[in-house]
Parts: structure tokens; sequence; C-alpha cells
């Protein structure tokens, strides 16, 4: 039996993508040896799944689909590190639909330890002395924002890149005043 390997994110509005493509930019002038994710595999992951089989999937997006909330208002919020290899950006405001995402699956998919919302921007084979002070004093835009979307994707792994395929999509129910 065939699986995919799956994930939950939050669909990034295009003004949260271009803030974090500038931050890579600067990024960039320091370490351009750096793998760096390319605009269009930007995404906050709220939860990752793993290998699903066909009726996997299907439990999870029928699951999915009792996750209601407003619009979120979300904030880019600075730049870290989770060594050895992940270079990173701070999302806010996501905690509620992660929370969501989590009860709606906790029968078939183990809950999250924690979450820590973020988009990686960048990996590194190592880090070297003093690159994480660098990477936390990255100047990053506030951007505030309305994210109105969450999906679940399918992760295709290569050897260059991955590649993401939304394979069902859920928008909020109700907008932010």
């Amino acid at each position: 039996m065939s699986t995919r390997r799956c994930f939950v994110a939050l669909d990034l509005p295009d003004d949260i993508k271009d803030a974090v493509v500038q931050a890579q930019q600067g990024l960039r002038l320091q370490y351009p040896g750096l793998r760096y994710t390319s605009p269009k595999n930007l995404h906050l992951t709220l939860k990752f799944l793993g290998e699903l089989n066909v009726e996997q999937c299907e439990q999870v997006i029928k699951r999915l689909q009792d996750c209601r909330c407003p619009a979120l208002s979300i904030r880019l919020a600075g730049a870290g590190t989770f060594p050895p290899k992940i270079v990173w950006l701070a999302i806010n405001g996501a905690n509620e639909i992660q929370r969501q995402v989590d009860v709606a699956l906790a029968k078939i998919i183990r809950r999250e330890n924690r979450f820590m919302g973020h988009v990686t921007i960048a990996r590194t084979k190592n880090m070297a002395e003093g690159f994480k002070k660098n990477v936390e004093s990255l100047h990053v835009q506030q951007v505030y924002s309305k994210a109105t979307a969450f999906s679940l994707q399918e992760s295709h792994l290569t050897t260059l890149e991955s590649r993401y395929q939304p394979i069902a999509r859920f928008s909020f129910s109700a907008k932010v005043d």
C-alpha cells in the first residue's frame, strides 16, 4: 500500500511571504552558502503527520473540516535557529488553530508536546561560532497580516529541494473585525 508524507500547514499571506524573502536576502549577504527555502515552499507547519496511507489521508481530511476559527491575526516576529541545521523566522498568532488541529487529529496522530510557530528560511550543514547571534540580530520586518486558510500538504523529498503539493485546503469560518 502506498503512502504519502504529509503535514498540515498554515497558508501564509503574500505580505508575510514578501517580508520573509526580504529577511532571506539580508541573511544571504552574510551567508551566501546556506540552502535557502524557495518562496513557493514557505509555510508554517501546524502539525507534521508523517507517512499516511489513503484511508488515513481521508480520515485526516474529514477531521480537519471540523477546525473552525476566525481569520487569524499573525505577525512575523524575529529570527532564530534550531541547531544544528535550521534557520527560522518566528510567526506569532497560530497557536489556536494549531491546538484545534492537534485536538481534531488526536485519535489518529500523536499530539504535539510543544509548538513554536515558525517558517524555515534556510538550512546549513553546521552552525559556526557566532552564527546563532548573527541570525538573531537579523532585521525582520514586524509585519502583521491575516491568515485565512490552512491545508493538508504532501511533501516530496528530492536531493535539491522539497516540493509541496496541496491535498486539501480549509478556509477559516469567519473574519476578524
